[in-house]
């Protein structure tokens, strides 16, 4: 069977969105593709301790 990823994207930046990346880390076939956050700075924080590819902000 053909295995494929699935890619997320995380919006916020909390404490559940935290909690969510880690647990993906236990998931098979599945990647931390972005994270959206109100900043830049913190979507940037959120996404280099969590392993996200990708930081998305609007101010």
């Amino acid at each position: 069977m053909d295995e494929r990823v699935i890619k997320w994207g995380i919006l916020g930046t909390g404490g559940i969105a935290s909690a969510f990346a880690r647990d993906l880390n236990f998931a098979k076939n599945t990647e931390k593709a972005a994270v959206g956050s109100r900043t830049k700075k913190s979507a940037a924080k959120f996404a280099e301790e969590h392993g996200v590819s990708h930081a998305y902000g609007w101010l």
